[in-house]
């Protein structure tokens, strides 16, 4: 079984596919697949991106559009400022709404 984190090559794609065998690791009585992101117009997973221990999950949001690219989150992921970007530069405003790129991130390391 390979083990689905600390890869350093960068994986981005929807969440199954960058961890197909995620639960095989997760014992999780509660989930026990991908949910699907509910603002992604094609009824898929969420976005995923992985590099070494960091990861990021992506929904679209309620603009249904992906308001980054794969070489931008990889470039942040590397040079350390993915969290930064994400709050700040692709994130979902409530306060803002509609003007705002609309994305919502999970980013640990």
């Amino acid at each position: 079984m390979v083990d689905p984190f600390g890869s350093e090559e960068f994986r981005f794609g929807r969440a199954n596919e960058i961890w197909p065998n995620l639960f095989e690791f997760v014992k999780n009585e509660h989930l026990g697949a991908w949910p699907d992101d509910p603002f992604d117009p094609e009824e898929g997973t969420y976005r995923a991106a992985v590099l070494g221990a960091t990861f990021v999950l992506i929904s679209l949001g309620d603009d249904g559009v992906l308001n980054t690219e794969a070489h931008v989150l990889e470039r942040a992921i590397r040079d350390g400022t993915v969290a930064r970007k994400a709050r700040i530069l692709w994130s979902y405003s409530p306060t803002n709404g509609s003007g705002s790129p609309g994305d919502v991130f999970r980013v640990s390391y």
